[in-house]
């Protein structure tokens, strides 16, 4: 048709070849870009852009986005506000506050060393620490280093883990940290597993003392500036970052707020959740792992990782980075004000990481949509079904509930979950429960999914219980949670009041009974009310700090308040009992010192009870 056209307007054949040549040249140049507007962008790229849109100015302030599909990166990108205040814009370069994706520092360089020998992730962890270190953890038992990565060293919580918000509260040193609150060890170590900052931070000290130099050195060295990853912090204490973001949290009212120190923390145990770092830097680590995971994390290394997930066991594991159905591997972080996370397939060279300076966001879902997906298959354990259910009855506390402090005790008063047995029928609270396994209960309106599982002993004793929602729990300490635990906790403050109502009372007493000739009885039993009244009043700050700042109040203010607690009592232990056998002629004077004796002792143990002193 168009040579008949052009022929009827009197062209030649070789002025319509040259037309043609021309149309086809500039149709090749053309079509990319027409092929890039016509057909649709990257399957991946198109999620993120959208998940991207839905979430950052809605409920997080500013966000980094990576992915990287098939070893080639293809967003490296800010997105939103690192300052609203300011103005400024989240870059590459911008650092963010990563929380437990600190861990993966631990994580590959236990791996590492592992692979090289140098550490056997089987040996117990005493081996590569110092006797001082050892003798201060006082271990119930002994644990090895493959337990501490699995997050199954058996710990307990502890409220020092907690991100400080002033740095002067944070510790000089690893071992510092590590050994100034050792959680009681609540299961044996490989029976029960979940995350265990604590834990990590112990692997990390073991670290240490296998290589002879500090573990932030040795990650520094080894990973750290090969890679360039010259914007990443392992500990924010003391660092002064490069292009800090600020820290936010979304308010009712749909705005952005944060706090005097723009939303940065200090953590306690830094290689757990203490690190800060930028995009640029992670998308560099994340590469060298897909590109180089071989020599980092060989087959062999991958399958220990795997290894760490018990067969049977409702939670998928507790390990920094925990394997995922499909062969991927994820790991999630979080600090008061900012949120992180991260999936990688070393197989496949598929990773999307997302940094953002809200705690809370959607955009956490994106690695695992992109190249993620189920956590890995349960097993259900073997054997016959257990026949008495009242053996499983009882009130649970979870694993990671702190009971060295008070904050952490007041938090487990309401903590614990309640299994009854009622009509020959299990219930988790008011929710039915049928058995579909030796040990593993489902809802009865859903037995398709299992929700319970009890670890048992070889005497079908109780050993922990664990939720489908990764919760691991074992047996409640008498008196630590439900009516017990607050009735405790109500002696405690009706006490403490006696003890201040005594102390006024005495006093006032002593002042207005003078003899004859103008003289007082002894001084010591007003001077021990006092101090008991001191010990009641120093208690109390710390019950009102709780109240008021929950785990932000475990500060040195905290703990110096706990050795007034201990000193006072100490010294109005000594004069009520000198006050008690100075007035033994003074039946009067003798029976109050008698009562406010009796008071304190109990307020005295209620307070060792409820971690207000240091006892």
């Amino acid at each position: 048709m168009i040579l008949i056209y052009f022929r009827k307007r009197g062209c030649s054949m070789r002025r319509i070849c040259c037309f043609l040549l021309i149309c086809l040249l500039v149709g090749l140049l053309l079509a990319p870009t027409v092929a890039a507007l016509l057909l649709p962008a990257n399957q991946s790229l198109a999620t993120a852009r959208a998940a991207i849109a839905a979430a950052v100015g809605t409920d997080t302030a500013g966000a980094a986005v990576t992915v990287i599909e098939g070893g080639e990166p293809l967003m490296t990108e800010g997105f939103g506000y690192a300052d609203i205040a300011s103005g400024a814009l989240v870059t590459p370069d911008t650092v963010f506050e990563i929380g437990e994706l600190s861990a993966l520092f631990v994580t590959v360089a236990a791996l590492r060393l592992a692979e090289e020998g140098t550490v056997s992730l089987d040996a117990d962890v005493t081996l590569y620490l110092n006797e001082e270190v050892t003798k201060g953890l006082a271990l119930r038992y002994p644990v090895t280093l493959r337990q501490l990565l699995a997050g199954q060293g058996g710990f307990g919580g502890r409220m020092t883990d907690i991100s400080y918000d002033k740095e002067k509260y944070c510790f000089e040193t690893l071992a510092e940290a590590v050994l100034t609150a050792v959680p009681e060890q609540v299961a044996a170590p490989g029976t029960v597993t979940s995350d265990s900052p604590f834990g990590l931070a112990l692997l990390a000290l073991a670290i240490e003392g296998a290589v002879g130099v500090s573990f932030n050195q040795y990650v520094t060295d080894t990973f750290l500036q090969p890679l360039g990853m010259k914007n990443t912090y392992l500990t924010t204490a003391g660092a002064t970052l490069s292009a800090p973001a600020t820290g936010y949290t979304l308010g009712e009212d749909g705005r952005f707020y944060t706090d005097a120190g723009n939303g940065r923390r200090f953590a306690g145990l830094a290689p757990a959740t203490g690190a800060a770092t930028t995009l640029a830097d992670l998308q560099r680590l994340l590469t060298w792992l897909l590109l180089d995971g071989d020599t980092l994390l060989s087959a062999t290394a991958r399958a220990t990782l795997r290894e760490t997930v018990s067969a049977g066991m409702l939670t998928v594991g507790a390990t920094p980075l925990t394997p995922l159905a499909n062969g991927a591997l994820t790991l999630k972080g979080q600090t008061d004000c900012f949120s992180a996370v991260l999936v990688i397939d070393l197989a496949a060279k598929n990773a999307a990481a997302v940094l953002a300076n809200t705690p809370e966001t959607t955009l956490v879902a994106l690695p695992n949509t992109l190249f993620g997906g189920e956590n890995l298959p349960l097993t259900l354990p073997k054997g016959d079904h257990v026949e008495d259910l009242k053996s499983l009855r009882g009130t649970y506390l979870a694993t990671d509930a702190d009971l060295t402090t008070f904050v952490g005790r007041l938090a487990a008063l309401d903590a614990g979950v309640s299994v009854q047995v009622k009509e020959d029928t299990l219930y988790l609270g008011d929710t039915a429960l049928v058995q579909i396994a030796r040990g593993v209960f489902a809802a009865a309106s859903a037995p398709e999914e299992p929700l319970l599982q009890f670890l048992l002993d070889e005497d079908g004793v109780v050993t922990a219980l664990l939720h489908a929602d990764g919760t691991a729990y074992t047996a409640a300490p008498a008196l630590r949670t439900g009516l017990p635990a607050r009735a405790a906790f109500a002696a405690l403050l009706v006490l403490g009041a006696l003890l201040l109502f005594l102390a006024v009372f005495g006093f006032f007493r002593w002042l207005s009974d003078v003899d004859r000739k103008g003289r007082r009885d002894s001084i010591l039993p007003p001077v021990a009310g006092v101090l008991a009244a001191l010990t009641a009043l120093f208690a109390g700050a710390q019950v009102l700090l709780a109240f008021r700042r929950g785990a932000a109040a475990i500060s040195s203010a905290y703990f110096a308040w706990r050795i007034l607690v201990l000193l006072a009592g100490i010294a109005a232990m000594v004069l009520l009992v000198l006050a008690f056998i100075t007035t033994v002629f003074n039946r009067r004077t003798h029976r109050h010192i008698a009562l406010s004796g009796i008071v304190f002792v109990l307020f005295f143990l209620l307070c060792i009870f409820f971690g207000l002193t240091v006892m």
